[in-house]
């Protein structure tokens, strides 16, 4: 159970906690306009369009456990590389 809900829990806080500040940021630090700041904030949601099938892939050949620690890691990683 906690290998399930605790990979999940983790990164939905993270993204939840992104979705409302990414606007702001790509305003500022862009100086874009309503296009651009509405391209940054559904870039999320074309990427879950775009990787929903690889992912069942990789659920099934690796298994549902492995394949979320793998995804947390890779999260975390890409977090940290883009400081």
């Amino acid at each position: 159970m906690w290998s399930v809900y605790a990979p999940s829990f983790l990164l939905a806080m993270g993204q939840g906690l992104l979705l409302p500040v990414l606007p702001l940021y790509a305003r500022e630090t862009f100086g874009a306009g309503d296009l651009l700041v509405g391209l940054a904030v559904s870039a999320r949601h074309f990427g879950t369009m775009g990787f929903d099938v690889p992912a069942g892939v990789l659920i099934g050949r690796f298994g549902l456990n492995k394949t979320m620690i793998a995804g947390v890691i890779l999260f975390t990683v890409s977090s940290f590389l883009q400081l």
